[in-house]
């Protein structure tokens, strides 16, 4: 594609350039306004069997002027044995294209399919397609659903339709809108979770800078640290022996205790 500073709308040649797009002609044309479907129709069109017949796709961005839609429709338009143009914005996105579209459509018997670029059913969009109702709602339908595996049955309902081949494709097939990804072995991630938690409550109750051994919860109740603020919590079943806070350094009050003579 040879592309010059150009704006939509036309061409005036005294302000502006034009747009020529360099593509050879195919039985198959796909026009779309959308990156991310001509990449997912690239990535499908690898899966396709290799007598598929070839296909040409274009972004509708490169097709606003008038002699860009003219010289494309004349080089590469005229030679398709099926079209699909996918509009965004209605009949009105691109209004002249699409009445010089379904004039060489009607002309040289052409499988069009008019089809709505998002997933709003647009049924006045459609009617201007030439082929049925039911053909072009089950197209729409694999490329609204999205993902390889519609695409590429799109592609191949495509051929049966305008070209009379026989691949026969299945129906299409709901993607959910909304997935969870995961990675690796989920017992062993349960189980590297697991060895966390228990050191998590090994941690409780030692003191990190002191570099002691974790408590056992069997031994006798000696003195323990609480990691955030480093004094001995209470030991209710302690003998009556004096205990000492570790920062202060001062006996603890023995509410229980007897009084010493």
């Amino acid at each position: 594609m040879h592309r010059l500073a150009a704006t939509p709308g036309g061409w005036d040649p005294n302000e502006a350039g034009v747009v020529f797009i360099s593509q050879t002609p195919a039985p198959l044309v796909l026009l779309t306004a959308a990156d991310t479907e001509i990449q997912a129709i690239a990535i499908a069109s690898e899966r396709l069997p290799a007598e598929f017949p070839a296909l040409r796709v274009t972004n509708l961005l490169n097709l606003q002027q008038y002699l860009t839609i003219d010289t494309y429709l004349e080089a590469v338009l005229s030679h398709a044995q099926a079209i699909v143009v996918r509009l965004l914005g209605g009949r009105a996105y691109w209004a002249y294209g699409l009445e010089r579209l379904q004039d060489l459509a009607q002309t040289r018997n052409i499988a069009l399919f008019v089809l709505p670029g998002d997933d709003r059913p647009d049924p006045d969009l459609i009617s201007h397609s030439t082929v049925s109702l039911s053909q072009a709602n089950q197209l729409w339908r694999y490329l609204t659903a999205g993902g390889i595996d519609n695409i590429t049955h799109a592609l191949l309902f495509l051929a049966d339709t305008g070209l009379g081949t026989d691949y026969r494709p299945p129906m299409p097939q709901e993607v959910p809108m909304v997935g969870r990804m995961e990675t690796g072995d989920r017992s062993q991630e349960s189980g590297v979770r697991r060895g966390e938690e228990e050191r998590g409550r090994q941690e409780i109750g030692r003191d990190d800078t002191a570099g002691t051994s974790p408590p056992q919860p069997n031994r006798s109740p000696a003195s323990r640290r609480d990691v955030t603020v480093g004094t001995s919590p209470p030991q209710p079943n302690r003998s009556p022996a004096s205990r000492r806070d570790v920062t202060a350094g001062t006996s603890l009050p023995q509410p229980n205790r007897s009084q010493e003579t």
